[in-house]
């Protein structure tokens, strides 16, 4: 006997479900510095993501492969691709991700060495995570001190 299948699929398959799969193997590429191959799983979970629009998946691999090109000093690389998951963010009204994703683009120019850059970006997402009420500002806030005390606050790849 044949087994039926469901009216719906299952949420693991179809376009996002494979792309869900592309992103958990770039995870241990990725800790084991193969940053080639993390990001040629991150850009194939995000060419999979598309045709699904699930765009806060977009948005989120897009902040992988910017911490990727983070870890290879890449900077510009990993900005352009913060900039494009916050438009989302910001087109979905995800406050909290976007205040997560604007403190990575101040990692982001704190590792360029652009510190004034970093603080009003951080500013900003603890704007936000102060309006949410969460917790997280207060951290945020203690990185903003510790960069204005000239501490360094990243640690480039």
């Amino acid at each position: 006997m044949r087994a039926r299948r469901p009216a719906h699929p299952a949420p693991w398959t179809g376009c996002a479900g494979h792309a869900r799969t592309r992103r958990s193997l770039a995870f241990p590429a990725n800790g084991k510095g193969r940053h080639g191959e993390t990001l040629d799983h991150y850009q194939q979970a995000l060419a999979l993501y598309r045709p699904s629009e699930d765009v806060s998946g977009q948005a989120s691999v897009l902040n992988e492969i910017g911490w990727t090109h983070i870890l290879r000093c890449r900077y510009e690389h990993a900005l352009a691709c913060y900039g494009r998951a916050l438009a989302i963010y910001q087109n979905i009204s995800d406050h909290y991700l976007e205040a997560d994703t604007l403190a990575h683009i101040g990692d982001a120019r704190d590792a360029q060495g652009d510190r004034s850059s970093a603080d009003d970006v951080w500013r900003r997402a603890v704007g936000i995570l102060n309006e949410l009420g969460h917790p997280d500002a207060d951290d945020l806030a203690r990185k903003i001190e510790v960069a204005a005390a000239g501490i360094p606050t990243s640690e480039p790849g």
